[in-house]
C-alpha cells in the first residue's frame, strides 16, 4: 500500500505563515527588551513614573520608589548594583526632581505632613548587617541608625532619636525605644509608652499591638480594650478587624466580639468596595456558583475570610473577576490576565497573560485605559504609578 504524505494546502500554509509571524514578532520584543536590559535579572533595578494616561512622566532610574503622597515620592539614587542597598534616599516631585535631596537611608511616605526617615550615626558602617523589618509598614531597625520626623522641606520637626518608627495616623505614629515599640505625639513626645514587640497604626481609634507573641488592641490612651489572644492581628477598617487564631482567620468588631468566627484559612481585604479572586485559583479557594456568580465568602467591612478548596479541580474555567464582600461577581476585566491587582484611584494594575506578560491598568468597568507595556508597575496614589524593572520580579514599589 502506497504510503500517503501529507502536503499542506493554501489554508494550512496561511495558518503556518500566522503562526510564524507572530512568533518572529514575540521573539523581536523579547530580545529587544533582554537587550535593552527590561528583562534581564543582571541590570539594576530602575524605576520611574506613570501618569493615568500611562505616559511616561519620570524615566526609570530610581534605584527604589515609594508610592506619592502629599505630592511627595520616597526616591532612591541610582544604583550599579541589582539592590539598593548604599544609596540614599530623598523625595521627588512628579516630574523627577528632588524638592528634598537624598541623604536618608530609608524613608518612609509622607502622612499628616510628616515623614519618618532614617539617618546614620556618625562613624557607623554604611551599610550594616542584620537590619530587622517589622510588620503594619513600619520602618526597620538598624545598629548605628536612628529614626526622626521631617516636614516637607526637609527640615527635620522630631530629630532623629527613635531605633524604628512608623507613619503618622489619627496624630500617632509608632517609635521604638530600647526595643520596644510605643506611641509618639507631632512634637516628639512619647504618649503611649514602649513596651510592645510589635505596633500598627492607629485605625478608627484603635492600635494592634504585640506582647509575648500575643495580639490584642489598645486605645489612645494606652489602655487595653481588645485582650492580648490573637496569633496575628491587623488594622481595624470600616469597623471591622481581621484577626489569627489557633492557625485560623476570623473577623472581630471594635468590642471584640467574633462576627465571623476563627475557622477560616485565609482572608483579603477589599479596595474600593472589591477584591480580585480567580474562580479555580487553590490559593483563593474557589466554591464559584456559576449559576449566581457568586464565590463563597464570608465578610464584613472591608475584609473577607474564606477556605481553601479540598479538592481542586484543574478543569474548572478560570473566572478573573473582582467581587464585593457578599462574594458577588462586581466586575469581569475585559481582558485575558494571570494576575489582577488593587483598585486605587479608580484604576487597578493587571499582569497580561502570554509569552511576555507586563503590566497595564483597567478602570472600574473592566476597560483597559492603559494597555499592557511595563515589564512592572504598581497601583495608583494621587494620580501616578511607579513602573520599572525590579531583578527577581520583585514589586515596583516599596
Amino acid at each position: 500500500m502506497k504510503k500517503e504524505v501529507f502536503q499542506p494546502g493554501i489554508t494550512e500554509y496561511k495558518a503556518i505563515f500566522v503562526f510564524a509571524a507572530a512568533m518572529a514578532a514575540a521573539t523581536f520584543v523579547f530580545t529587544k527588551n533582554f537587550l535593552d536590559g527590561a528583562l534581564s535579572p543582571n541590570q539594576p533595578p530602575a524605576f520611574g513614573l506613570i501618569n493615568k494616561d500611562g505616559k511616561i512622566v519620570v524615566p526609570k532610574k530610581f534605584s527604589r520608589l515609594g508610592k506619592m503622597s502629599e505630592h511627595l515620592v520616597p526616591a532612591y539614587e541610582p544604583t550599579a548594583g541589582r539592590d539598593y542597598l548604599g544609596a540614599r534616599c530623598g523625595y521627588i516631585d512628579q516630574t523627577g526632581k528632588y524638592l528634598i535631596n537624598p541623604q536618608f537611608t530609608n524613608a518612609l511616605p509622607f502622612s499628616e505632613n510628616l515623614a519618618a526617615v532614617q539617618v546614620q550615626k556618625v562613624g557607623t558602617d554604611s551599610q550594616p548587617l542584620g537590619f530587622v523589618g517589622y510588620d503594619y509598614g513600619n520602618g526597620d531597625y538598624r545598629p548605628g541608625h536612628t529614626w526622626g520626623f521631617i516636614e516637607h522641606s526637609g527640615r527635620f520637626v522630631i530629630s532623629p532619636q527613635f531605633e524604628a518608627a512608623g507613619s503618622f495616623n489619627a496624630g500617632f505614629a509608632p517609635a521604638m525605644v530600647a526595643q520596644k515599640w510605643g506611641f509618639i505625639n507631632g512634637k516628639g513626645q512619647i504618649v503611649i509608652q514602649p513596651r510592645f514587640d510589635q505596633a500598627s497604626a492607629f485605625s478608627e481609634g484603635l492600635a494592634a499591638v504585640c506582647i509575648d507573641d500575643k495580639y490584642g488592641y489598645i486605645d489612645r490612651s494606652g489602655t487595653k480594650v481588645i485582650a492580648m489572644q490573637y496569633d496575628h492581628a491587623y488594622p481595624f477598617s470600616d469597623g471591622y478587624a481581621v484577626v489569627l487564631k489557633a492557625h485560623k482567620f476570623g473577623i472581630i468588631d471594635t468590642s471584640g466580639k467574633w462576627v465571623e468566627a476563627p475557622v477560616y484559612e485565609a482572608f483579603k481585604k477589599l479596595s474600593e468596595g472589591v477584591t480580585a479572586v480567580r474562580s479555580n485559583d487553590p490559593s483563593f479557594g474557589s466554591g464559584y456558583d456559576a449559576a449566581s456568580k457568586r464565590f463563597d465568602v464570608k465578610g464584613a467591612g472591608n475584609y473577607i475570610v474564606f477556605d481553601h478548596p479540598r479538592n481542586y479541580d484543574k478543569s474548572l474555567p478560570s473566572i478573573a473577576a473582582y467581587i464585593d464582600r457578599t462574594g458577588a461577581v462586581a466586575l469581569v476585566p475585559g481582558v485575558q490576565t494571570i494576575e489582577l491587582g488593587d483598585f486605587h484611584d479608580g484604576v487597578a494594575n493587571f499582569v497580561s497573560s502570554g509569552i511576555i506578560c507586563q503590566t497595564g491598568y483597567i478602570d472600574k468597568t473592566g476597560r483597559v485605559v492603559i494597555p499592557a507595556q511595563f515589564e512592572t508597575g504598581a497601583q495608583f496614589h494621587e494620580g501616578f504609578a511607579v513602573f520599572g524593572h525590579q531583578p527577581g520580579n520583585g514589586s515596583a514599589e516599596f
